[in-house]
């Protein structure tokens, strides 16, 4: 049987509202020296409730 993807799910110490999971982009949005834009934040915090 399928896991349920909406339903809550413990993963250790957190408890998630759902399976869907972003991956984090970090990487793909640093400069040659490694550093992010501090857009970085702001692109983090619109998507902090994908999936609810």
């Amino acid at each position: 049987m399928p896991a349920d993807l909406f339903g809550s799910f413990s993963l250790g110490d957190l408890t998630l509202t759902n399976r869907m999971v972003m991956e984090p982009m970090t990487r793909d949005r640093a400069d040659e020296a490694g550093r992010v834009p501090p857009m970085t934040a702001t692109y983090y915090r619109q998507r902090a409730t994908a999936g609810r």
